[in-house]
């Protein structure tokens, strides 16, 4: 393995762990902010699939379903 391999395997890699520390980060404070602002679930969407089309063929986009949760505060948040 040459130099040059080897520190873009080892950048990739340091991205990798801070996007998972950052997922991390949010759902925690998301849960916090749940649990202070006595958010309810109001509203659950199912997932689906989309199909676009593109010169190398054709491309299948799965989009998850989302949750709406209603806060003390009035806001409406989706996750």
């Amino acid at each position: 393995m040459d130099k040059f391999t080897a520190v873009w395997g080892g950048v990739a890699i340091a991205l990798l762990i801070a996007i998972i520390a950052l997922s991390v980060t949010e759902q925690r404070n998301w849960e916090t902010f749940q649990l202070a602002h006595s958010c309810k679930v109001v509203e659950v969407t199912s997932g689906s699939i989309s199909v676009g089309y593109a010169n190398s063929g054709v491309i299948v986009l799965p989009q998850n379903g989302k949750i709406a949760w209603l806060c003390d505060n009035g806001v409406t948040y989706w996750k």
